[in-house]
């Protein structure tokens, strides 16, 4: 069993982002890798699912361009666990306090949270939660 695209990735009070792609096809940049993005994640996926982040590796070394050009990214290896006891309303909740940290993250989002939070308040699917927080898409 695998989670089924979009997804939305969630590291909890720090950052959310939505990846359109299936689990096998994640990319991030290595600066990103560097800083743990994956440590600690949970995955809603489209079917309401939640996911906890067991295990995150790059997919590849990275090259020299890939040292220099720290934007590009590189495909990343992920297994994941189904985890039974958070909803997709759990992981709504989450986003929610990621927007209420307001750091350095909220302020590149490109829309202001409060346009997010909205959207978040009037979705009633999980594939709403996840195009809720898609302004982060990555």
């Amino acid at each position: 069993m695998s989670p089924k695209p979009p997804l939305l990735f969630v590291c909890s009070g720090k950052s959310f982002w939505v990846q359109d792609a299936p689990l096998e096809r994640i990319e991030c940049t290595t600066d990103a890798f560097k800083e743990g993005v994956y440590s600690g994640a949970l995955v809603l996926d489209a079917s309401g699912q939640v996911w906890n982040v067991e295990r995150a590796e790059l997919g590849k070394a990275p090259n020299t361009l890939d040292k220099l050009l720290p934007w590009r990214k590189i495909p990343v290896s992920l297994e994941v666990e189904p985890v039974s006891d958070k909803s997709a309303e759990d992981i709504a909740a989450e986003l929610k306090s990621v927007l209420d940290a307001e750091c350095e993250f909220t302020s590149q989002l490109g829309v202001t949270a409060e346009i997010i939070r909205e959207n978040i308040r009037q979705a009633d699917t999980a594939e709403q939660i996840i195009m809720a927080a898609a302004p982060a898409k990555a």
